[in-house]
């Protein structure tokens, strides 16, 4: 029974490895979820171990319901997608199915009599071991670059490559257990099955690796997107800017022979004449387009564009803001998280009654930015899996979803929520860090 209860104890530490990507997306704070977690796994592990001993199990017999019932707690406890909770459940049990495995190796080396229904000692600690010591060699890249995978807008295909590809190593690793350890005798034989087991981890970090660096280049490509449109943007300001420079230049050139025009005018007495044509003057003079709402060059033209937009769409358009023209966030990510609620509050209006945004950008002493932002809709809200989703035809919520792992990354949080027909964005970003 307490061999049993050892080698159980692996659930333990692989429940760390599950929540260190994650920890920033608990349901509820950290110490009520150690405070539920830990005695529901405990009283788990101890269950399963007396089942185990009492009725002769093999180790395979009960993985199935003590990995359900292991995922439905994990998952409940997180406010993420299902595929991103079974996704990191799932690399960490094909990562203990490989080190289990080694641990079956090493006990079929040493006790080639036993099998693996007896539960050694041996294998009870080398597989607690080899587990403890592979989680605190990958605690800190799944707390720094596990997290960041987590918060990014990926779409579930990515995720369920992911989880295809776990559940593959797990099915590989379960067909690979050793049955009969007299075999292990040969050195060859136990070197074999060690290779393939190594190449089975190698593959597994491979894997996260490779996905790693695949999210990092669409983030890449998604925002060197997002530059060159507000690059086009700026570009397009910058034209309407020349044109009426180069109106103005002709009205200050003309401005001479109107105020002699006007002076004609009065002497000779005819003021009907003078109001008629200053009244063609002022029609006359060119009208600048353009507006200066900040000293941020690209928010200024990204703002421009939704004005313009909101005007063509017959929005009720109020804009507040207020911030330097330096900011520790970049033009990019700022300008994405602006142009992501003003593309999803645009659309969002179009089915409303009265079509009304406000948006307010707000640098409070330069410690905080704040983007807040109010828009009518319909007043039906699609939420899947607590979060909101676009009203677009994909449907996909990839917008909203950007603006909170942007926020994120700077430390900041990203707010959303709806009361009756409007909708609130809320944005808070320390600049202190």
């Amino acid at each position: 029974m307490m061999n049993i209860l050892l080698a159980n104890l692996i659930i333990l530490p692989a429940g760390v490895l599950c929540f260190l990507p994650v920890k920033a997306n608990l349901k509820h704070s950290f110490p009520k979820t150690i405070a539920i977690m830990l005695p529901a796994l405990f009283a788990l592990i101890v269950l399963s171990s007396f089942l185990t001993w009492q009725f002769s199990l093999s180790g395979n017999d009960l993985l199935l319901p003590v990995l359900l019932i292991s995922y439905l707690a994990y998952h409940f406890s997180l406010r993420l997608p299902f595929v991103k909770t079974l996704g990191v459940f799932t690399v960490v049990v094909a990562l203990l199915a490989i080190l289990s495995n080694f641990s079956a190796c090493i006990d079929a080396f040493r006790n080639p009599d036993a099998g693996p229904e007896s539960f050694t000692l041996t294998f009870s600690l080398f597989q607690l071991g080899i587990t403890v010591i592979a989680i605190l060699l990958l605690a800190y890249p799944f707390i720094k670059h596990g997290g960041f995978i987590i918060i990014q807008p990926i779409f579930a295909a990515v995720w369920m490559s992911l989880i295809l590809f776990s559940v593959i190593l797990i099915i590989a690793n379960i067909a690979l257990m050793p049955v009969e350890y007299y075999l292990f005798r040969e050195q060859q034989f136990l070197a074999n099955v060690l290779l393939i087991l190594f190449g089975q981890l190698v593959v597994w970090g491979l894997m996260l690796i490779l996905l790693y660096f695949a999210i990092s280049g669409m983030l890449t490509i998604n925002k060197m997107k997002e530059k060159n449109s507000f690059l086009e943007m700026q570009e397009s300001q910058f034209r309407s800017m020349q044109k009426y420079i180069k109106a103005s230049e002709k009205t200050r050139h003309d401005f001479r022979h109107n105020i002699l025009t006007l002076a004609e005018l009065y002497n000779e007495g005819k003021t009907d004449e003078i109001g008629k044509y200053l009244n063609q003057y002022v029609d006359s003079l060119p009208k600048n387009e353009y507006v200066i709402f900040c000293g941020n060059t690209a928010l200024n033209a990204l703002l421009n564009y939704y004005v313009h937009v909101t005007s063509l769409n017959e929005i009720d358009f109020k804009l507040h803001i207020s911030i330097p023209e330096h900011l520790p966030v970049s033009d990019v990510d700022l300008c994405s998280m602006v142009g992501n609620i003003m593309e999803n509050a645009v659309i969002a209006c179009q089915s409303a009654d009265k079509k009304t945004i406000e948006l307010t950008v707000l640098s409070e002493k330069r410690m905080q930015l704040y983007i807040v932002a109010v828009n009518s809709f319909n007043g039906v809200a699609r939420q899947r899996d607590g979060r909101y989703v676009s009203t677009k035809a994909d449907g996909s919520g990839v917008g909203l979803a950007s603006v909170a792992a942007t926020a994120e990354n700077y430390g900041g949080v990203a707010q959303f929520s709806h009361e009756g027909k409007h909708f609130y964005s809320n944005i808070a970003i320390p600049l202190n860090k």
